[in-house]
């Protein structure tokens, strides 16, 4: 009797165990990030730690600072933005962003890259670069009408005066990772940010824009004032301001603020 009793008391915490984790289960929430394509390297190992941490899960749509933005001014589901400053600033002028969430994650500048054993070219000031791209067989970079990067370079190739010639024997993709990805089977050299360019084994890094052509990219996110799980997703932010997500993305090659 004794026995019976032990037994259907096991029984019952069993049970009672297996309720419990359907119950955390149906609880976890699922949440949707909107991100621009830079963050492409380190955003999902981020937000599955940030899911074993919490149990709520996080899918994220990438693509380009215009296509990311547009996606945010489109009303397409979304709890969790990552954009520019200025991307961020019109969604929450139109009511789309809550000003008072947005929060800075990192900086990113401009990188030139080669095919995987090139000779590396010559960037070390404004006028090598200048010469290095006039004498490269063919320039990638990204889409220049929405990549933050591309959109970039056009202005540094105005500023050097060499647009008509470069444009000419240029190629472009939709972001920097279509980008690196043709610029490793051709011959020339690829412009996109670093953290587009390093997770790419088949290119190589060959250094930032010389000079004062740098230009460093700002990434920021915010909530969406849309979101069905506005509780979760602060804490989402939070926890990609914390220091783990940030040695993250400095690991990646971004800047971050101690």
């Amino acid at each position: 009797m004794r026995h019976r009793k032990s037994r259907w008391g096991w029984i019952m915490v069993v049970v009672a165990a297996g309720v419990m984790v359907a119950a955390a289960a149906a609880s976890a929430a699922e949440m949707h990030m909107l991100c621009v394509g830079a963050m492409r390297s380190t955003m999902p190992g981020l937000v599955e730690t940030f899911k074993q941490r919490t149990g709520n899960s996080v899918t994220i749509t990438f693509g380009t600072a215009g296509t990311i933005k547009a996606k945010g001014d489109s009303g397409e589901p979304a709890d969790v933005i990552v954009l520019t400053p200025g991307g961020l600033k019109e969604l929450s002028g139109k009511g789309l962003v809550p000003s008072s969430s947005i929060v800075d994650l990192v900086q990113v500048g401009v990188g030139v890259a080669i095919p995987k054993g090139a000779p590396a070219p010559d960037i070390s000031t404004p006028d090598a670069f200048k010469r290095s791209l006039m004498a490269a067989h063919t320039i990638y970079f990204g889409d220049p009408k929405t990549a933050s990067s591309a959109i970039y370079f056009v202005k540094v190739l105005d500023r050097l005066g060499i647009s008509k010639e470069i444009l000419a024997k240029s190629e472009t993709y939709s972001d920097g990772q279509e980008t690196m990805e043709h610029l490793a089977k051709g011959h020339g050299i690829g412009i996109t940010q670093t953290t587009e360019i390093l997770p790419n084994p088949n290119v190589q890094l060959v250094g930032p824009l010389p000079g004062d052509l740098q230009n460093l990219t700002t990434y920021t996110a915010a909530l969406m004032s849309r979101s069905t799980h506005p509780q979760e997703a602060e804490a989402l932010l939070k926890f990609l301001t914390g220091p783990e997500a940030k040695a993250t993305f400095k690991a990646a090659g971004f800047e971050v603020k101690p």
